[in-house]
């Protein structure tokens, strides 16, 4: 990976739940970085698993190294919002696999 690959900004954003002081709690939405990218959307999002279909991934996205990101973490791309399914890492680079969030 170039650093010129990284073309498009993104911003991951994580899930934290709050007291409300009421006994309950509330979810809120920490920004943990704002980074460069390179996001890619795999021409086939469909695999096999199990013996049966199911949808792996819709977006790739390759960050640097080392970025803090966990899985289950918000990516935030050009308006969209996409849930972190899985990490992997490489010897540059980390690439995400990503699925819409379903609200």
């Amino acid at each position: 990976m170039k650093i010129g690959d990284l073309r498009e900004r993104i911003e991951i954003r994580r899930k934290e739940l709050a007291p409300d002081g009421m006994g309950g709690h509330t979810e809120t939405e920490t920004v943990v970085g704002v980074l460069w990218a390179k996001v890619t959307v795999p021409r086939s999002k469909d695999g096999i698993v199990a013996m049966r279909d199911a949808e792996i991934r819709t977006h790739e996205i390759t960050v640097r190294s080392y970025a803090n990101v966990l899985m289950n973490d918000l990516v935030v791309w050009k308006g969209e919002r996409l849930l972190v399914r899985s990490l992997r890492p490489d010897r540059e680079s980390i690439v995400f696999d990503c699925v819409p969030e379903d609200r």
